[in-house]
């Protein structure tokens, strides 16, 4: 499973990768991560990895992660999008990235929980995808 982590934030990006690693094991997957600094990277990441699942920041420089979300979605509708927000629970950046696309919203600092939840789900749905073909 190939995973791209968008964070400006280099520590972000090192603290969600840890958890991410710990979590392969639990999930019962392999996972493969990619990273980039901002929407802009992202997005040609996107075209040449085709992840699975992306891991994206709201708030960074170049392109924030709501108009890359917005982008993604115009060409891809099968990855998995995850919001990262320190923003906290502002129900109108949740009612929009939802609307957008996202398919789950965390708060910053991840945690570890949450994150191996998430990913312990969409494993079980690709697998169940896998097995309807």
């Amino acid at each position: 499973m190939k995973v791209l982590l968008v964070d400006d934030s280099t520590l972000s990006r090192l603290t969600l990768k840890r958890i991410l690693e710990e979590a392969e094991v639990q999930a019962l997957t392999d996972i493969e991560l990619f990273e980039a600094a901002n929407g802009l990277e992202a997005l040609e990441k996107h075209r040449t990895i085709l992840p699975d699942i992306i891991f994206l920041d709201i708030t960074m420089p170049h392109l924030d992660g709501i108009a890359t979300l917005s982008t993604l979605r115009l060409t891809d509708t099968k990855v998995q999008i995850i919001m990262i927000t320190a923003l906290g629970s502002h129900p109108q950046i949740t009612a929009q990235c939802l609307k957008i696309g996202a398919n789950d919203i965390v708060a910053k600092p991840a945690d570890k929980t949450v994150i191996v939840e998430i990913l312990q789900k969409i494993v079980a749905d690709n697998k169940k995808q896998e097995a309807s073909i």
